[in-house]
């Protein structure tokens, strides 16, 4: 009697020895998994990053004509991807204050005047101090649009640094 209590227990404990070691051992596989995914995760910001840091350099390097040619562009890509608050923030304040109150006005004003995918004819670009002054045509990509002439102004307070208004038609 004596050994059949000494077995059970001997059994219970390498049992117990055996659970133990399977959650130590799945404890492990999840951190492991959990560090890979952190490791994917903070490579991926470096990637983000490195890009943003080799866009700013090429803005450095870049023309002052491609510089303004680079901020419309930026612009319009807002507008393109729907990300209005993005492209309203690029407006000068008394543009808004003038013409565009609240986002609401603007979105409406730019849905119902740009195409979908907007794609332009830079016509001319002169400069005045700090501000850029463009000439664009505006290409309707439908049949519901027109093509439309625009002007532009940016106004650069420093490189990467500029605000934008247009004739509002």
């Amino acid at each position: 009697m004596q050994e059949k209590i000494k077995m059970i227990l001997l059994i219970s404990f390498l049992s117990l020895l055996t659970i133990i070691n399977i959650i130590v051992g799945i404890s492990k596989f999840s951190k492991k998994d959990n560090t890979q995914n952190n490791v994917e995760e903070n490579m991926n910001i470096e990637n983000e990053n490195k890009e943003v840091i080799e866009e700013q350099i090429d803005i450095y390097t870049m023309t002052e004509g491609d510089r303004i040619r680079h901020y419309l562009a930026t612009y319009f890509s807002y507008i393109e991807k729907d990300d209005y608050p993005k492209a309203y923030d690029l407006l000068y304040l008394e543009f808004k204050q003038n013409y565009f109150k609240t986002l609401e006005e603007f979105e409406k004003y730019i849905e119902e005047k740009y195409p979908i995918y907007i794609t332009y004819n830079q016509n001319s670009i002169e400069r005045q101090g700090n501000y850029f002054i463009l000439n664009l045509t505006i290409l309707s990509d439908s049949d519901d649009k027109e093509n439309f002439s625009q002007r532009f102004v940016i106004y650069e307070n420093g490189i990467n640094d500029f605000v934008l208004s247009f004739e509002v038609i």
